[in-house]
């Protein structure tokens, strides 16, 4: 069933919700940047990135908020990485990713892990038995058990890696469903370069994900470069397998 369909048949109460699912897919790679989110707006969409679930709640990032235009605009200077076929020479060219010039830029950075992100809990955010999971009590005790399902430090961390990644991707899908809830469009960006970021950022840690959420350009095709005379192509989504089990 096509999803215009789909949505006409549900019961109403979830139509909005739908719509948004479906808007927060589609790339923004050009903004209005003549209006500004509101302050209200801007505590709604930090909320969703800093109150989502993450793996014992470990907080495995930080959140960049970043609406000053001169470090949005250095910092899709780090975002060239788009490859593409020129359609009249035939030539391989490269293009920035236009869809980091949004009003806010929210920059994911990744902190280390080590026993630093555990020890310096204030008091009462430690379990009673002292450890926030099996991963953090192997590096702290270098000791395992029956109880884990890996035997060194080094697999205790290749988890915690897993479960970081996990967090950030949780974290920005709070905040794209949250911002096409609210009206925003968004657009985001891995394909920067990673120490270009983090100076132009002024980061501690690696960056790991980079994204735009702004106004819709109205009466300009979403895919337009924000400001090269260039378009984007567009995929389909692929169809998800999916197994009913009842």
């Amino acid at each position: 069933m096509l999803q215009e369909q789909w949505i006409e048949e549900i019961q109403p109460d979830y139509k909005d919700i739908a719509k948004a699912v479906n808007r927060s897919q589609h790339t923004q790679r050009n903004y209005d940047l003549s209006k500004t989110i509101p302050e209200k707006d801007m505590k709604a969409l930090l909320h969703s990135m800093t109150e989502c679930p993450s793996k014992n709640n470990i907080a495995f990032y930080r959140v960049h908020m970043i609406t000053n235009r001169d470090m949005i605009d250095a910092l899709y200077e780090t975002t060239k990485g788009f490859h593409f076929r020129d359609k009249d020479s035939g030539e391989w060219d490269t293009q920035g990713n236009s869809q980091v010039l949004a009003n806010l830029l929210v920059l994911f950075e990744a902190l280390p892990i080590d026993l630093e992100m555990f020890e310096n809990e204030p008091e009462g955010y430690t379990p009673p038995n002292g450890y926030r999971n099996g991963e953090h009590y192997l590096m702290k005790t270098n000791t395992s058990n029956d109880m884990l399902p890996y035997e060194t430090s080094k697999e205790a961390m290749d988890i915690l890696k897993q479960d970081q990644a996990t967090a950030i991707g949780i974290a920005s899908g709070y905040l794209n469903l949250t911002a096409a809830m609210l009206g925003y469009r968004t657009g985001c960006c891995t394909c920067f370069n990673p120490s270009s970021v983090k100076e132009v950022a002024g980061l501690e840690h690696d960056p790991f994900l980079m994204m735009g959420v702004g106004f819709h350009n109205d009466g300009k095709n979403r895919r337009e470069h924000q400001k090269d005379d260039f378009t984007f192509h567009t995929m389909k989504k692929q169809p998800v397998p999916v197994k009913w089990r009842v």
